[in-house]
């Protein structure tokens, strides 16, 4: 280990060249360097996202060591969730409501018609409400 300051050899605390403290650069640097190892967890919260059962498990193995990656998990689990729920429930209401009066319109008009709030309009000009 070196001396910041003059750049001498130093094997205590203390620089025997300049007397300034060692101590400080290498907590410093442990510091840094246990920044440095967790890095990105863009990619944890991705995976949580698209895989909610493993999101999940993730958060739990990294909660002790891994505190951003273990948060991004369970931050992409729970969104991935709610997304797919939303979107279940968009299909249902889509298919319910949305398809199902066309179909009536195709049986009654064939395929001559209109659908417009609710309503089936043959281009015979009659007017049917499903």
């Amino acid at each position: 280990m070196f001396c910041r300051h003059c750049g001498t050899e130093v094997k205590g605390q203390y620089c025997s060249n300049c007397g300034n403290k060692v101590d400080e650069v290498v907590n410093n640097v442990n510091q840094v360097k246990s920044n440095q190892e967790e890095g990105s967890s863009f990619g944890w919260g991705v995976l949580g996202f698209f895989f909610p059962l493993i999101g999940f498990i993730l958060f739990l193995i990294f909660m002790g060591d891994k505190k951003k990656a273990s948060k991004a998990s369970i931050i992409g689990s729970v969104v991935g969730v709610v997304v797919k729920v939303l979107l279940v429930l968009l299909v249902i209401f889509v298919f319910s409501y949305g398809i199902g009066g066309m179909t009536d319109c195709m049986d009654e008009c064939g395929y001559n018609f209109e659908y417009r709030n609710g309503q089936c309009i043959c281009n015979d000009n009659r007017l049917n409400n499903f």
